[in-house]
């Protein structure tokens, strides 16, 4: 045992040496490398922003220094992290959440966009509806949006709440006026990359889909449920207390937690060749004098830190199985170990060692055990050739 331990130990120490005296001072010169790049490229882009005379921003989270043009219109980039940024447009829709560090699984080497056709505030009455699509900037930052049409008036805020890990968006939509207003409104998505129209009519996911399978979780009442599969193209509205919902794959998703006085329901449809799903707020009352509909958040990696950062309770958007203690604990275990050594390859082998070790002891039963039975199986085959047919007396002796 002892000498077990001196081996292991010796292997975590040349591990640690090889991180900190090879892998750091390599990792190092590449980071000073990208930040000159990215540094170079932020000078460039004052430059031509200043040579353009575009109207100047707050460029405390932006990548920009004012509007840029895009096929959506002006748009202004933010960083939720080190792993995601997103673009706000003129018309205030959030849309192509980019995640530069994560590549695409169908080997094509392009990066990761999630909600690439974008997000934004909408409503089935034609009259809210006529003023939200009349939405324009209040400010160049694009993170405020007013307008007045079909009798009342609508803003839209994004606030972006900073966090440890990451920053969490929280939309905001306000209405005055609209007298008699019936209907509902909603921050809803939409997205057709995963579903493919056939020749006959007929729709299918995606093989890369197939194979990542896509989920629409939420919590409602306090229990977890969810839907896949081809169950994702029919149309469902859940009611009941929402404490939050979420789209995506195993490693990335679309997380939304309502916020403020006002409860709303869950849909999803399949409509148009693309699959639309948010939270849906009911109109309760007449002349929407001061209503605010709100709720928060968040689209980029399954990361439990960001997550919890955001709302502890989005924590359980992470599905572990059937051991899902064990998995998170597991988890805890490999982040804490990739603060220590800043290697995922190196914490992993750290791990495997340090639980090697922990079941060690039943191991070591395990081994003596099937050692004894190795000795004892000389005996056992004399036995058999000797008394052969006769298995009463075979039984004997073995006993």
């Amino acid at each position: 045992m002892k000498r077990n331990w001196k081996i292991i130990g010796a292997i975590i120490l040349f591990m640690a040496a090889w991180q900190y005296l090879v892998i750091k001072p390599y990792t190092d010169k590449v980071k000073e490398k990208n930040a000159a790049t990215t540094a170079a490229q932020v000078e460039t882009a004052k430059t031509t922003t200043t040579e353009a005379k575009s109207t100047p921003t707050d460029a405390t989270s932006n990548k920009t220094t004012g509007p840029a043009q895009g096929p959506l219109g002006k748009f202004v980039e933010y960083s939720l992290n080190k792993d995601v940024y997103f673009k706000v447009f003129e018309n205030a829709v959030l849309a192509q959440f980019h995640l530069p560090n994560y590549q695409q699984h169908d080997n094509t080497r392009k990066d990761v966009v999630l909600l690439g056709d974008g997000i934004a505030w909408s409503s089935n009455n034609a009259a809210i509806q006529s003023c939200l699509s009349a939405l324009r900037p209040t400010d160049p930052t694009l993170l405020s949006f007013a307008a007045s049409a079909g009798g009342g008036e609508c803003r839209v805020n994004f606030e972006l709440k900073d966090h440890d890990k990451t920053k969490e968006i929280a939309p905001k939509l306000s209405l005055n006026g609209f007298a008699g207003a019936q209907g509902s409104v909603e921050f809803s998505t939409k997205d057709g990359s995963f579903f493919v129209k056939e020749k006959d009519g007929k729709v299918n996911l995606t093989t890369s889909q197939s194979q990542n399978p896509h989920r629409f979780m939420y919590v409602i009442d306090g229990s977890k449920d969810n839907t896949h599969g081809k169950k994702l193209l029919n149309t469902e509205s859940l009611s009941g207390k929402v404490s939050w919902l979420s789209f995506g794959d195993k490693y990335f998703l679309a997380a939304f937690l309502p916020r403020g006085a006002f409860n709303p329901n869950i849909f999803h449809s399949y409509e148009e060749d693309s699959f639309k799903y948010g939270l849906r707020y009911p109109i309760l009352s007449e002349g929407l004098s001061g209503t605010e509909y709100q709720l928060s958040f968040y689209s980029g990696p399954r990361d439990t830190e960001m997550l919890a950062n955001i709302d502890p309770q989005l924590k359980s958007a992470m599905e572990l199985g059937w051991f899902e203690s064990v998995g998170r604990f597991m988890l805890w275990a490999l982040n804490s170990l990739y603060k220590i050594f800043h290697n995922y390859g190196v914490a992993i082998i750290v791990l495997t060692l340090l639980v090697r070790l922990l079941f060690w002891p039943l191991n070591k039963k395990m081994f003596e055990s099937g050692h004894k039975m190795k000795a004892l199986q000389p005996h056992m085959e004399r036995i058999r050739a000797k008394y052969g047919k006769d298995k009463s007396k075979a039984s004997e002796m073995n006993m």
